[in-house]
C-alpha cells in the first residue's frame, strides 16, 4: 500500500508543534497562577501566651518615734523577702531577695519592681533603714500589692534605762551526771532613744552587756541577734536595742550534777516581767524514759502544767513554775528532786575514813594516858605519838587525794574532815615538843 500523497503534509504538522510547543510554555509560565489549596492541619495551633503577670508596688513609710517633725528626706531603705520566722527562732531567717529606695520629702519610699511570685512562695516581707548610725525594722508583712509598711526611727541613746526583761524561759534537763539549763532572754527597751550597747560610754559596758551565769557553768554558748563573747562565768553582749523592737537571746549550759538532788540560784540584773521555769519529765536515758519521781520546788513561783499556752510540744509532760516581777538585783532560786544520779561515792568514803580515824584517834589517846598516868617508859609514849603522827599524816594526804577528783558537796565534807586531823596533829606535835622529841620537819 503507497501513500505518496500523506508524507508532505504529515512533516509540515510536525514541524509546527515542535515549534509552538515552547511558545506556549512560556506563555504559560506569565499568567497569574490560582491560589494553592490549603494544608490540611494535622495539630490544632498554639493558644496565645498569657500576658507576664504585673509587678506589685510596696510602700514603706518611715517615721520618727520620738519627734514626727523630724526630716527624713534621702535616707536610704531597703525591702527584704524571706520565710517565715519559727516560733523559736533567735534570729532572722536570710533573705531570699532584696529591693532599694529611698525616703521622700513625705518619709515615704516606693518600691515599685516587686514581683507577685513573692506572694506564690510564702515569703514574708521586712523594711530596714538606718538613721543615726543605728539599724531599724519593721515588723514581717504577709506579701501583697499596695501593701503600705511602717518603720520607727529613734534617735541614738547614751544609757540603758528602761531596760528589762520582758521574758526568760529556762528549760532544765539532765544528761550523763549534768543538767542542761536552755536559757531564752528576751530585752526591751522603755525609752524614746536607740541604745548601741558597744558604743557606751559606761567602762561597765566596754565588752558588752553582762550577763553573769552560776560559777559552776560549763559549756557556756550563745545565739541570737548581735554578738557575744564568753569570759569565764559571764556572756557579754553586743548589739542594737531598739524601742518595740524584744531582742532575744539563747544562752546554754551545763551544771555537774551527781546527787538525786540538784539546787539552783541565779540574780536578775535587770527588772524582769516573766520568769518560767520548765522541767520535762521524758529524759533520752533508755533506763529511765520518764522521770516519774522528779519534783520541782521553786519558791516565790506558782506551778502548773498547762504546757499548751507555752506553746511546748502537747505529747511530753512538763513541771513548768511561774513567776512575775523580779525585781532588778532580786535572785530566784529553784530545786530539782528525784533525779536518776546517786550519791557520790567520795563522800561515804570520806565519812568512813573519817570514823576510823576519830576510833584509831580514841584508842591512841586512851593508851596514852593509861601511861603516862601508870608512869610507862618515856619511850614507849614517844613511840606511839611517833605512830600517831605518822598515820595522820598518811589520812590528810588520802584525803587530799580524793578531793581532787570530788565534786563541790564531798570537797565541803573532806575540807570539815581535814581540819579535826590537823588539830589532832597539832596536838600529838605539842606533846612531843613537850617530851623534847619534836620532828625535825
Amino acid at each position: 500500500m503507497k501513500f505518496p500523497a500523506l508524507l508532505p503534509a504529515t512533516l509540515a504538522t510536525l514541524v509546527v508543534a515542535l515549534v509552538a510547543t515552547p511558545a506556549l510554555a512560556q506563555d504559560a509560565s506569565g499568567l497569574p497562577q490560582a491560589p494553592a489549596a490549603p494544608m490540611a492541619q494535622g495539630q490544632p495551633q498554639a493558644a496565645p501566651a498569657a500576658p507576664a503577670a504585673q509587678p506589685w508596688t510596696i510602700n514603706v513609710q518611715l517615721e520618727h518615734g520620738a519627734d514626727p517633725d523630724t526630716d527624713l528626706t534621702g535616707t536610704p531603705v531597703i525591702l527584704e523577702a524571706a520565710r517565715p520566722r519559727g516560733p523559736f527562732e533567735v534570729t532572722a531567717p536570710e533573705p531570699v531577695a532584696r529591693w532599694t529606695s529611698v525616703a521622700n520629702a513625705e518619709g515615704l519610699a516606693v518600691f515599685n519592681q516587686v514581683p507577685a511570685a513573692v506572694a506564690q512562695q510564702g515569703l514574708r516581707l521586712s523594711a530596714h533603714a538606718t538613721y543615726g548610725g543605728v539599724p531599724f525594722s519593721s515588723r514581717a508583712y504577709a506579701a501583697a500589692d499596695g501593701v503600705r509598711m511602717n518603720v520607727r526611727v529613734f534617735d541614738r541613746g547614751h544609757d540603758l534605762s528602761g531596760l528589762r526583761v520582758a521574758s526568760k524561759r529556762v528549760i532544765v534537763e539532765p544528761w550523763e551526771e549534768y543538767i542542761i539549763l536552755s536559757q531564752t532572754w528576751t530585752f526591751t527597751l522603755d525609752a524614746e532613744h536607740a541604745v548601741d550597747v558597744a558604743m557606751l560610754p559606761d567602762p561597765a559596758y566596754e565588752r558588752g552587756l553582762p550577763i553573769r551565769l552560776p560559777v559552776k557553768a560549763e559549756g557556756i554558748r550563745a545565739d541570737g541577734q548581735g554578738t557575744f563573747e564568753i569570759i569565764n562565768n559571764v556572756v557579754f553582749w553586743k548589739g542594737v536595742i531598739k524601742p518595740g523592737e524584744p531582742v532575744t537571746m539563747q544562752i546554754r549550759f551545763s551544771v555537774s550534777a551527781r546527787d538525786d538532788v540538784f539546787n539552783y540560784e541565779q540574780e536578775m540584773a535587770w527588772p524582769t516581767d516573766t520568769l518560767q521555769l520548765i522541767a520535762p519529765l521524758q529524759t533520752q536515758y533508755k533506763r529511765t524514759p520518764r522521770l516519774g519521781t522528779l519534783e520541782l520546788v521553786a519558791p516565790g513561783f506558782e506551778l502548773t502544767t498547762d504546757a499548751s499556752s507555752l506553746g511546748l510540744r502537747d505529747d511530753m509532760e512538763f513541771l513548768i513554775a511561774n513567776r512575775s516581777d523580779v525585781a532588778p538585783g532580786q535572785a530566784y532560786a529553784f530545786q530539782l528532786r528525784g533525779l536518776p544520779f546517786g550519791r557520790p561515792m567520795g563522800g561515804w568514803i570520806a565519812l568512813a575514813l573519817g570514823i576510823l580515824v576519830s576510833l584509831l584517834v580514841i584508842v591512841f589517846g586512851l593508851r596514852e594516858h593509861r601511861r603516862l598516868h601508870d608512869g610507862s617508859k618515856r619511850e614507849e609514849i614517844v613511840s606511839a605519838l611517833n605512830a600517831e603522827r605518822e598515820l595522820l599524816l598518811d589520812e590528810l594526804a588520802e584525803l587530799r587525794r580524793l578531793r581532787q577528783s570530788a565534786d563541790e558537796e564531798t570537797r565541803w565534807e573532806i575540807d570539815a574532815e581535814v581540819g579535826l586531823l590537823r588539830e589532832r596533829l597539832s596536838l600529838i606535835l605539842s606533846k612531843l615538843r613537850d617530851l623534847g622529841h619534836a620532828p625535825q620537819s
